[in-house]
């Protein structure tokens, strides 16, 4: 039986794992109590992973992510990549063990390679990544937007912005 882990950061259901059900699959989220603890999920954010999840065609299993692996011993995990860290830290244990399989969701949008990426990034290359608190008083004002968007991708975890305040000069 090849097993579908969904994890907190796929959850949706136009997302491209959901096309991989079929009769050999078995779709699953696990409930890691340890997990959300650590990440500091509040009960809003609980709420709505759970109500999230009803209508999806998931069972919900209860328990610690790797114990419930182990009792399923699926043939081969199938789930959706993500660049979060402690999911990383989850797929890099489960792959000791058992056959892992990404599924990547398609880019919101498509950068060409000849692309070139000014101002914000060259300053990071330019004083050989200073930390973030440094660099920005380093920035122009004219590049909130691009600091507004690196929170974008950090909507989750503490984003090394936080400590940022801008002045309008």
């Amino acid at each position: 039986m090849k097993l579908l882990y969904i994890h907190d950061k796929a959850l949706g259901s136009n997302h491209p794992i959901f096309s991989r059900i079929n009769a050999e699959t078995k779709a699953v989220f696990i409930w890691d109590d340890a997990y959300f603890k650590q990440r500091g999920y509040s009960l809003k954010r609980l709420v709505f992973i759970y109500e999230t999840l009803c209508p999806m065609p998931v069972d919900i299993i209860y328990g610690k992510t790797s114990d419930v692996i182990k009792t399923i011993a699926p043939t081969k995990i199938i789930t959706s990549f993500t660049a979060d860290l402690p999911i990383q830290n989850i797929f890099k244990d489960i792959s000791k063990q058992f056959e892992l399989e990404f599924v990547y969701q398609p880019s919101f949008s498509q950068i060409d390679d000849s692309f070139e990426f000014k101002r914000f990034l060259n300053i990071g290359i330019r004083q050989k990544r200073l930390p973030l608190e440094r660099m920005a008083s380093e920035i122009s004002r004219h590049l909130y937007t691009e600091i507004v968007l690196l929170m974008y991708h950090y909507p989750d975890e503490h984003c090394p912005c936080e400590k940022i305040s801008f002045y309008n000069q």
